[in-house]
């Protein structure tokens, strides 16, 4: 259901026993599963400036919606993901954050809901931070106030080092942008490639956000590199100078050093749609290089490289969080391709998550967690306030769906897999037709060789013989002129 304003929204919910607003579908955790009615607030996308310092937003604009409008008035905002295609009215219900430091909805300081009784309301104050993070249990977010900031610039410097380096940068409170990434290889980590960003003044008077989507490059990257690294499988990580072009493909590694940029276009990505689930976890700084170690040495099987890809993460306000205290965001990738691959990511990924909560940490709101959804808001210390504070909203769970009830209070249900194992059987599938189509190509490219060889060499053998007849014509012709003239004598 796509309601075209707020009295229409209201009606929805008046008329209906279970609703999930989602926003623009980038999250790829259980949250998006319901048979329950799904309504979209695409239609809800405005903008009205109440202070210099303050915009409110329809809840159905995307990020870059917004940003598109506030940089032509000189403003931005701030927390935002490499990705800006989101609602923001899911940003702030999930965990959405980027290079800066602070996440998205930390800047957030009003917003207008509908609550399960159909009445539009206004949300102020520290009630707000009920709402961060809410994953959609609350109710209907429609309108979003959002502190703005002045344009930002920033400048970015790569260095390479170890893990009292990386620390220090995770704590550095004068950053204004943070990312990082290391290989762990033959149990160790080699050097870490750190992109720190510092706020500057820049002599600029306008910037305009880029569009940052390369068709063609996307293409590519989804049609051709990705499905060949598919292909080749287990293969892909002996790839001599695979790693370092892993390494050299992040931001970290392919930042200019000491050049001055604009947050609002070089904290931003090209969206690409390949499958791939980019799980993430935050857990204390103080923890950060023991979990990539235990990650990299128990989780994952047959001594792969793990390519570990870091952001910050300041404390949360939300009363539910992945980041109760300053916290190092951690992703990790590890390339097998096996036909077991369903099996052995859903196993390393349980190892991972069993680590993550027993130092402190959390999965990140909108991706893939495969283990008890519960165990995801175990490290929230306001978990049983914001339960006390849903139940009286919403007595008769309409925002609830088995996923979320599971999150709060362990209930058990029929839960799907959060990747299927019929995954694998595509897979072979996939490769076995590939493989027939390529033996094909190859048999129909060697037969077509040898038919144009073997009319080079008709033609060849013709033009010979030609010359030849060629070349026996005049004389001929010279033994008949030379008899002529003996007749005549």
């Amino acid at each position: 259901m796509r309601p075209q304003s707020h009295e229409d929204l209201a009606h929805l919910v008046r008329h209906t026993s279970h609703m999930r607003a989602v926003g623009a579908g980038h999250s790829t955790s259980d949250l998006q599963c319901s048979d329950d009615t799904i309504v979209s607030l695409d239609a809800l996308c405005y903008m009205e400036t109440l202070t210099p310092r303050i915009t409110r937003f329809g809840a159905g604009c995307t990020v870059f919606d917004a940003q598109t409008r506030l940089v032509s008035m000189g403003r931005q905002l701030k927390g935002y993901g490499s990705i800006t295609t989101q609602r923001l009215g899911g940003a702030i219900s999930t965990s959405l954050h980027g290079q800066h430091t602070q996440q998205f909805a930390d800047h957030v300081i009003g917003l207008t809901v509908t609550l399960a009784n159909a009445t539009t309301r206004r949300v102020e104050g520290e009630e707000v931070d009920a709402w961060l993070g809410s994953m959609g249990m609350l109710g209907v977010v429609v309108e979003v106030d959002v502190l703005t900031h002045p344009l930002e610039h920033v400048v970015c410097q790569r260095h390479y080092g170890n893990e009292s380096q990386l620390y220090d940068a995770l704590v550095d409170p004068t950053l204004a942008g943070f990312e990082a990434r290391v290989l762990f290889s033959d149990n160790d980590f080699e050097p870490f490639v750190i992109r720190t960003c510092l706020p500057t003044v820049s002599n600029a008077t306008t910037t305009t956000l880029t569009h940052l989507e390369d068709p063609m490059q996307a293409f590519v990257y989804d049609n051709v590199l990705l499905d060949w690294a598919l292909f080749f499988g287990a293969a892909v990580p002996h790839i001599p100078g695979i790693d370092d072009a892993i390494l050299a493909s992040s931001p970290a590694g392919s930042t200019v050093a000491g050049e001055t940029v604009a947050t609002v276009n070089d904290y931003r990505l090209p969206v690409r749609f390949h499958p791939h689930f980019d799980e993430e976890y935050a857990v204390p700084v103080a923890h950060c290089a023991a979990l990539m170690r235990h990650i990299a040495t128990e989780c994952i099987d047959d001594n792969l490289n793990a390519f570990f890809y870091l952001r910050r993460v300041d404390p949360a306000r939300g009363w539910l969080t992945w980041s109760s205290e300053a916290s190092c965001a951690v992703r990790v990738e590890f390339f097998r391709f096996t036909l077991d691959g369903v099996d052995v990511e859903t196993r390393s990924r349980r190892c991972i998550e069993a680590h993550v909560v027993n130092l402190g940490g959390s999965g990140h709101f909108g991706k893939p967690w495969f283990s008890s959804p519960h165990n995801m808001l175990l490290n929230s210390p306001r978990r049983h306030d914001f339960i006390s504070y849903r139940d009286a909203l919403d007595p008769n769970g309409t925002f609830m769906t088995p996923y979320t009830r599971s999150l709060l209070h362990n209930s058990t249900y029929d839960r799907p897999p959060v990747l299927p194992p019929s995954l694998d059987t595509r897979l072979l599938v996939w490769r076995c037709l590939v493989a027939f189509n390529l033996a094909i190509t190859a048999i129909l490219a060697v037969l077509y060789c040898l038919d144009v060889y073997r009319t080079r060499l008709v033609l060849s053998s013709m033009e010979t013989t030609s010359g030849v007849i060629l070349n026996t014509t005049p004389k001929t012709s010279t033994l008949r002129d030379s008899s002529t003239r003996r007749s005549r004598i």
